[in-house]
Order: C-alpha cells, then structure tokens, then sequence
C-alpha cells in the first residue's frame, strides 16, 4: 500500500512524494507531473531522498 506524503502544486505543476513500506528497496516514489506529458518517476532509498532534499536546501540557499 502506497502511502502519498505530500503534494506540492505550483505554477502547473505537481511533485508528489508516496511510501511504499512494503518495498524492501527504494520506497520512496517522487512524482512530477506537469499539464502537457505524462509523469516522471524516480524511486529511492531514504538516505537518497534526504540528499536530494540536501541538494535543493543547498542550491536554493546559493540563489537567495
């Protein structure tokens, strides 16, 4: 059973991050959608997630 964890909607479009607790590898699903093609997917472990996060804190950081 996947789990949505959170959903962000801005300026057409939508990321969308699910947990899957019953996958032993990469349970975490991030989910862009956007208003003219269809989804991209990417799975991930937790420590994956955490440096992507770590990424985007740091490259946002670099522009403010």
């Amino acid at each position: 059973m996947t789990t949505k964890l959170s959903e962000i909607d801005y300026n057409g479009y939508v990321v969308q991050i699910h947990y899957n607790p019953s996958l032993k590898t990469q349970p975490y699903l991030i989910r862009i959608y956007s208003w003219d093609n269809d989804p991209y997917e990417i799975r991930l472990e937790k420590v994956e997630l955490k440096e992507l996060s770590h990424l985007i804190d740091s490259s946002i950081g670099e522009k403010l």
